[in-house]
């Protein structure tokens, strides 16, 4: 969530406001796909409030402001929440695609129960293909493993993906991601 913030205060900087617009479309149209799957709204509607601030403050604040806000847990995890509730709302919409890659749970509601709404949890490839597509951001994901390889393996998703030239560049170490920043 802060690359993408990061990336919309870069982007009102020079004025263009593509990316936000995306966003933005995609952040109002979740509220109707948070209902579809049976979401209360007492358990969206701040989760949904918060997230839609800050992306109307990156028109106006510094990314040095966006660190800052940063530093405040209950914003942060208020953040984070709202991307899970957002991966679970999208993989249970399509759980017919999603299914046959959660081994040992009985369905996909089971497994965004115990693997993606909870806080605290790690994110899988699995979830990243479906934040990725629920927002439509492209997220190129170098991995740094234990192999012998000097080189590290690069995935993108979505595979598929029409929407704004804008990528979030992550490391991925066994159970961990940091954000990349390319010279």
């Amino acid at each position: 969530m802060f690359s993408l913030l990061e990336a919309l205060i870069k982007e009102h900087q020079s004025s263009t406001s593509q990316l936000f617009e995306q966003v933005k479309q995609k952040v109002q149209s979740s509220v109707e796909l948070f209902k579809q799957v049976g979401f209360e709204p007492i358990c969206f509607e701040d989760f949904v409030e918060t997230f839609t601030e800050k992306l109307d403050q990156t028109k106006e604040i510094s990314i040095s402001d966006l660190e800052t806000q940063f530093e405040d847990k209950m914003l942060s995890d208020s953040l984070v929440m709202y991307a899970r509730l957002l991966t679970s709302a999208y993989l249970r919409v399509n759980q017919d695609r999603f299914f046959g890659f959660v081994e040992g749970y009985g369905s996909i509601e089971d497994f965004c129960k115990a693997e993606v709404d909870p806080m605290d949890k790690e994110c899988e490839q699995l979830q990243v293909i479906a934040i990725t597509e629920a927002i439509n951001l492209r997220v190129l994901i170098e991995y740094l493993d234990r192999s012998s390889s000097e080189e590290c393996e690069t995935l993108v998703f979505p595979e598929s993906y029409e929407g704004v030239n804008f990528q979030i560049p992550l490391l991925y170490r066994p159970g961990h991601y940091d954000l990349l920043y390319p010279n």
